[in-house]
């Protein structure tokens, strides 16, 4: 029921909140997916390459949310650009979804790690860096510029209901919003 809650009044349409959001649940993949073998570290490869594709769709909720004012405030947007271009580094070696390729499990063989770590390389320039870029561009020139100026939920579409939605989510209580 909560889940079906948020889809109604579009908590989708907001995909991140003043410290994190999907860009950075994201960043959490390598702890998060086993990485015990080869075929492991090809579908981790897999869905890393899917990143350009889920970037394309939560930038399409976020614009669905400003063309109906379900929004963050803009007051707390000031650092959220500088929060998400801080996953792209200066060598893909040093990114956080480079991380399994630095220790393997014995079962892959050098042959497979020296081809699983060039397809990672490639994937992090290709596809995670951009997908990040995109994501801070358009939060800098679209979403932030838009947002809504005030800071109540009560004043985002529905907001009244919206936020005793909220309440009942954050809680797991039935209290009034009193």
């Amino acid at each position: 029921a909560d889940e079906l809650a948020n889809f109604d009044y579009g908590s989708y349409q907001i995909p991140f909140n003043s410290d994190s959001g999907f860009y950075s649940d994201f960043a959490r993949l390598p702890y998060q997916v086993p990485l015990n073998n080869a075929v492991d570290y090809q579908n981790y490869l897999k869905i890393l390459a899917s990143w350009p594709l889920f970037v394309e769709q939560q930038i399409s909720h976020m614009k669905s949310g400003l063309e109906r004012g379900m929004t963050q405030p803009e007051e707390i947007l000031d650092n959220i650009p500088s929060t998400i271009t801080a996953f792209i580094t200066t060598n893909p070696l040093l990114s956080v979804f480079y991380q399994p390729f630095n220790n393997f499990p014995k079962s892959i063989t050098m042959e497979q790690r020296k081809l699983l770590i060039e397809q990672a390389k490639k994937l992090i320039v290709e596809a995670i860096f951009p997908g990040y870029k995109k994501i801070a561009d358009f939060m800098e020139k679209e979403y932030i510029p838009a947002a809504r100026k005030n800071l109540g939920a009560s004043e985002l579409p529905n907001g009244v209901n919206y936020y005793a939605q909220r309440v009942k989510h954050f809680t797991t209580l039935d209290l009034s919003i009193d």
